[in-house]
């Protein structure tokens, strides 16, 4: 009978190897190499994502509205890096869309920018003139809305761009009046002289503390994989971490952003601190409602208590790090 014993054995092994392969996904990612698009790519190739037990295969997107559409139509089973509103606007509308966890808190890893010869001397001035933001409905777009409104301009003229560096195409080419950009995209012509900072993002007062980018998954992805979706938060989670307390994992981050150690720190330093990197509670979602009425994303004022079925959060890593600093 030591053959059956065998053979029975060989057999839940092959099981339970079956059922481990079956634990898969399909991650869409908005904009290659900027900061925390990087830790998807570093935690696939540091396996993080095979230590914690899931397979992940990622495709990148230009953000916004595109990015969203693949998780709704389920072309991706998760979506990481979206904007928090363009999500609110696909959920109001019956999107079978869910967020399981902030992503970035604050706007604070953007610029606009104009040519060095501009005649556009701030934000201030940009009325009449085409502003860039990446896609409808992004990060980019909430708080060039809202820097817009601070400085009480009038007249300018948000438009999509796509992504960093078909829009610094653009600025160069006097095709749009002022840029947008993320580290990084546009450091090399800020240090050459050959473009001038007008705003940061975290000028944007509205938006501290606000989660502006979110993860989201799939309606039917999260149920059919939820076990799955944990695992590859805690993958990202564990980059993060390698990411801000690991000397050795800049030389790894910069290679992969085309870069150096040096600048790379420097970017993550400025743009990137750790506390707005905290993947827990989604933070100002009434903040976040009330900006998505006042820029038309939602066609009715809302409470979170109204949109409260967008929110399955218990897969999110625990450890949250607080309020990005203001």
């Amino acid at each position: 009978m030591k053959w059956l014993a065998a053979a029975i054995a060989g057999f839940v092994a092959t099981c339970a190897a079956g059922a481990a392969a079956a634990q898969s996904l399909t991650v869409a990612v908005p904009h290659p190499g900027l900061w925390d698009s990087t830790l998807v790519t570093f935690a696939k190739q540091q396996g993080y994502f095979k230590d914690a037990g899931v397979d992940v295969e990622f495709f990148y997107t230009e953000g916004g509205g595109q990015q969203i559409q693949t998780v709704v139509s389920g072309s991706a089973d998760v979506g990481l890096l979206n904007g928090l509103l363009s999500v609110m606007a696909a959920y109001d509308k019956g999107a079978p869309v869910r967020v399981i966890s902030s992503e970035f808190i604050g706007a604070l890893d953007s610029f606009w920018y104009v040519r060095a010869d501009s005649p556009i001397k701030s934000l201030k001035e940009a009325a009449g003139h085409t502003v860039a933001f990446s896609t409808t409905g992004s990060s980019s777009h909430l708080t060039i809305l809202s820097l817009l409104k601070q400085n009480g301009v009038e007249g300018a003229r948000p438009t999509p761009t796509g992504t960093q560096t078909t829009t610094l195409t653009q600025v160069m080419s006097g095709q749009i009046d002022v840029g947008f950009t993320v580290p990084p995209v546009g450091v090399k012509e800020l240090n050459e002289g050959k473009i001038r900072i007008l705003a940061y993002g975290r000028d944007a007062k509205d938006l501290l503390g606000q989660s502006v980018r979110v993860n989201i998954a799939n309606a039917g992805a999260l149920q059919a994989k939820r076990a799955a979706i944990g695992k590859l938060l805690a993958g990202m989670q564990k980059a993060i971490d390698a990411a801000y307390d690991d000397p050795k994992a800049l030389p790894v981050l910069a290679d992969i952003m085309k870069s150096d150690a040096e600048t790379v720190r420097k970017i993550r330093d400025e743009f990137y601190p750790r506390a707005a990197m905290a993947m827990g509670e989604v933070k100002g979602v009434d903040d976040a409602l009330r900006d998505a009425y006042a820029n038309k994303y939602v066609g009715k004022p809302m409470k979170a208590a109204d949109i409260a079925g967008l929110f399955d959060m218990g897969l999110a890593p625990k450890q949250d790090l607080g309020l990005a600093p203001k």
